[in-house]
């Protein structure tokens, strides 16, 4: 509700909060999902190093945990922020090991789409 207001700061704020309490119950994938959440409300204020970093502790959260999937979901919100960044180097390289993860997941149609943003 808050990010639909545009009152970013405020969400920010919860999902910190909400992300710290998931980090106290040592729920792994619930803090990572938060992390990749707190990213793009970090990417609706262009704060790029915020919404980087919390993206890549996402992905730590998600390598540590062996959740190939949550990686490359993970690997998709930095690719984000690359493309808003401009960083086409970055891009590419995040979207090929990403497409690499779904074609190890046999997930075809993921596989595809980092094809598409490499084209892009």
């Amino acid at each position: 509700v808050l990010a639909a207001t545009r009152d970013i700061d405020a969400a920010i704020n919860c999902l910190e909060q909400a992300q710290a309490v998931a980090s106290e119950l040592a729920d792994p994938r619930v803090e990572g999902m938060l992390l990749l959440d707190l990213a793009s409300l970090h990417l609706m204020k262009n704060s790029y190093d915020s919404a980087m970093q919390a993206a890549q502790d996402a992905l730590e959260i998600y390598q540590e945990q062996k959740d190939r999937q949550g990686e490359a979901f993970a690997m998709n919100k930095t690719n984000e922020v690359n493309l808003q960044k401009m960083d086409w180097e970055a891009t590419t390289q995040t979207s090929l090991e990403q497409r690499a993860i779904f074609q190890e997941l046999e997930d075809k149609s993921r596989a595809a789409a980092c094809y598409l943003t490499v084209a892009g």
